[in-house]
């Protein structure tokens, strides 16, 4: 670099006034030259290549035009539908009950919607729950022991363990306190009607089952007898909670139009386009207890290798709804977009989390007639076992036995990349 000091020393004044003038063009220019390194040095950071695989680049182009976060997404199908199906995971999966109570939470749901209809939960308990739920001011002790009560006698099963359902009724609670009356929730437990008080003998008990066949057709039954029933003033709206098939909304399996023995199918043909079902993420077993990721993973690889979660959108206009119908393991011709309105990604499969169990469940006062129900439905009965609290995760062979593969299917859409796409990274689209 120039002496610009020793310039200055040696030349006259006229070439000295020169210099200086020229000395500051130049740092002038210098620091111009500075800020635009600077600047093409913040692009170079807001770019990222992107390595894609083509079997998954529709995916993945997709998913970068997608910013809604699931609640968001729920909750904007009320501008349209009437009734939102809910097509829950695993009974055990704990983390989906998060954006289930971040839904219900919402003022714009307390507001507008404050009508939930559950599955699990035999309907002869409604004046129950209905008790429970608009009790005042209960202490931390009462609410767990009526909430318990309440849990030990939802389901038709002797025996009901998921931690879910009764930390969800808990939570429900405390949501209802803090709401003036004409403003809480409403439950309405749809399950076929039965009560373990009346079931005598195993007799009494395999007449019940023998009409379990009919499950599907008397839980609508009950959701649309209660869900008309609603007085309000404004268009009535409710969430619907089902698990797994019960919220398909398909009308048939293959091209014999059979009709399918489900809840969300009797639900469809009732109110036809006043509703709509939202598929959440998760991976699904075939009729030999093996799990399998949706598209063989090609879905789970898409979010996972743009780092999106928190997303929801409709099936119809993307690469997804367009997908063959693969989740349940029956012939069909049916695409997603033909059974579900939209879809929810959550997280990753490796996120979720499975809770069995519930404290003081099996406590001294209720042994006796835990023990009874367990005999009358056949079984032996296991306290020790039954009073466990446990934990899993979808890498743990006990819960998923071939994980393993389930993560390679998803990871080779993401490692077997052979086309290079340079493309400048969204802030808001890459949100975490």
């Amino acid at each position: 670099m120039v002496n610009v000091t020793a310039l200055l020393y040696f030349a006259p004044t006229m070439d000295k006034i020169l210099l200086r003038w020229a000395y500051k063009k130049t740092m002038k220019h210098f620091k111009l030259l500075i800020l635009i390194y600077f600047l093409i040095g913040c692009k170079n950071q807001s770019e990222k290549t992107i390595l894609i695989n083509p079997e998954i680049k529709q995916y993945v182009d997709f998913l970068q035009t997608q910013n809604t976060t699931a609640k968001e997404y729920v909750l904007s199908l009320y501008d349209k539908y009437e009734i939102v199906v809910l097509s829950e995971r695993k009974h055990y999966e704990y983390s989906q009950y998060k954006i289930i109570l971040d839904i219900i939470s919402d003022k714009r749901f307390i507001d507008s919607v404050k009508n939930i209809f559950v599955e699990v939960g035999v309907s002869t308990e409604q004046n129950k729950i209905d008790k429970f739920l608009n009790s005042e001011n209960l202490s931390e002790k009462e609410i767990e022991k009526k909430a318990l009560e309440i849990y030990r006698n939802i389901p038709f099963l002797a025996s009901w363990d998921k931690t879910s359902y009764y930390d969800f009724l808990i939570k429900l609670y405390k949501i209802n306190q803090n709401l003036e009356p004409d403003k809480k929730i409403k439950l309405f437990y749809s399950d076929i009607p039965f009560s373990w008080e009346k079931t005598k003998t195993q007799y009494d008990y395999k007449k019940f089952l023998d009409t379990i066949d009919t499950r599907d057709s008397i839980i609508a039954t009950q959701i649309i007898s209660n869900f008309d029933k609603i007085k309000s003033k404004r268009k009535k709206k409710a969430l619907v909670i089902l698990n797994y098939r019960h919220g398909f909304l398909n009308i048939k399996y293959n091209q014999y139009e059979k009709k399918v023995d489900n809840v969300g199918r009797y639900l469809k043909e009732k109110y036809k386009e006043r509703i709509a079902s939202v598929l959440i993420n998760d991976i699904y077993a075939d009729i030999n207890g093996k799990y399998y990721p949706i598209q063989n993973g090609k879905w789970d690889a898409a979010f996972e290798i743009l780092n999106k979660s928190d997303i929801g959108f409709n099936f119809q206009n993307s690469p997804f709804g367009k997908d063959s119908f693969d989740m349940y393991p029956v012939e069909n011709e049916l695409t997603y977009q033909d059974v579900f309105t939209g879809f929810i990604y959550t997280s990753p499969i490796d996120s979720f989390v499975f809770k069995k169990g519930v404290k003081h469940y099996i406590s001294p006062d209720f042994e006796k007639e835990y023990i009874r129900r367990v005999e009358i439905a056949g079984y032996k009965p296991d306290i020790k076992n039954d009073t466990v609290l446990r934990i899993w995760r979808y890498s743990e062979k006990e819960w998923c036995p071939n994980y393993e593969d389930v993560r390679n299917r998803i990871d080779k859409w993401k490692h077997a990349t052979t086309q290079h796409i340079h493309k400048p990274l969204n802030e808001t689209a890459y949100r975490r």
